[in-house]
């Protein structure tokens, strides 16, 4: 993947965090989220499968750093 995907993607991850942790799950609006991120929805698409892919991959991210810190701290 190159730089410029790269960053997109975390543009979109993001905006999509803000987005679900703003208004959760069902309210979440994948046009605020493109809105955000300043990119098209099919670009939001292209990379994420659906809103619910999304979120999963926002999800498991978060799990990632949290047991980071959590190792950080313990260590």
């Amino acid at each position: 993947m190159n730089q410029v995907s790269e960053t997109k993607q975390s543009l979109i991850l993001h905006a999509a965090l803000h987005e679900f942790a703003n208004k959760g799950y069902k309210k979440a609006s994948t046009n605020s989220i493109v809105k955000q991120a300043g990119v098209s929805k099919g670009l939001l698409f292209h990379y994420f499968i659906s809103k619910k892919e999304l979120f999963i991959k926002i999800h498991q991210h978060i799990l990632v750093v949290f047991n980071d810190e959590l190792n950080t701290c313990l260590d």
